[in-house]
């Protein structure tokens, strides 16, 4: 099976060209027309390395900075919190009609999280402190 990464109008208008070129060499040769499963999916950019070492640099920043204000708090109560109240979660009704709220993965083998979620997430990272705890952190270069 083939599959094509098509980023621009010249790229989809080659595509076409090539399969409609395809179908008319087989059409004059008298060959059956082959039936064809064209799946049609919006490109996402997906989260990069230097934006999950820039993130999780920021959690570590973030407990230090709760830390000399008086908070203890470690990795995983941080991420969970930064999660929850930039609003990365989903919410699931229940059969009893309640609503079950969740945080999303950002881990790599989760399509929950994209480059702009990512991205969004070190933003709250980088306001909370300095709105909250009036701490300036400060991001690498690197991130995308």
């Amino acid at each position: 099976m083939r599959e094509y990464e098509i980023k621009d109008a010249r790229e989809w208008s080659d595509f076409v060209f090539r399969l409609q070129d395809y179908f008319c060499q087989r059409d004059a040769r008298g060959l059956p027309f082959l039936p064809l499963r064209v799946v049609v999916k919006k490109l996402k950019k997906y989260k990069s390395r230097p934006q999950h070492r820039a993130y999780w640099m920021l959690v570590g920043k973030l407990k230090k900075a709760l830390k000399e204000k008086g908070y203890i708090y470690n990795e995983a109560q941080i991420h969970e919190f930064v999660k929850r109240e930039s609003g990365f979660t989903e919410v699931q009704e229940m059969p009893d009609g309640s609503h079950l709220m969740v945080t999303k993965s950002i881990a790599d083998s989760s399509d929950d999280a994209t480059s702009k979620h990512l991205n969004e997430l070190i933003e709250f990272i980088l306001a909370f402190a300095a709105e909250k705890l009036d701490v300036a952190l400060e991001v690498g270069s690197d991130v995308e």
